[in-house]
């Protein structure tokens, strides 16, 4: 029986800290991969970027203000993550270069109904 249960194994009592996590800019991902002897993406051109287990979604927000190019959608398991993302102020678009950022919650349903749980 599959479980709806968001706090399995997770601490959901203790707020996400906001913080910037500089690990997860493009540049710095794009350094990895050139490390690992991978061509890195060429972070000046359009791309798609997903952030998963996003949190309070300020790094994807802040990496959004910062890369106007690029697409970014932001994922949590945790329900509450993302409710907190999307009413954010920064989770909006302050300014017309920025994009609305896309909150997306794990658990949302799938489009046939079935929790993501029982379609994976």
């Amino acid at each position: 029986m599959a479980t709806t249960d968001t706090s399995e194994g997770y601490v959901v009592d203790i707020d996400y800290p906001r913080s910037f996590l500089p690990v997860l800019a493009p540049l710095n991902l794009a350094l990895v991969a050139l490390l690992s002897g991978h061509r890195p993406p060429d972070v000046d051109r359009p791309f798609a970027y997903l952030d998963l287990g996003c949190g309070n979604g300020f790094t994807p927000a802040l990496i959004a203000a910062t890369h106007s190019h690029v697409t970014v959608t932001a994922n949590d398991f945790n329900p509450a993550h993302v409710r907190t993302a999307r009413a954010a102020p920064y989770s909006t678009a302050p300014c017309p270069h920025v994009p609305v950022l896309g909150f997306v919650s794990t658990h949302q349903k799938i489009a046939d109904g079935t929790s993501w749980r029982n379609a994976v």
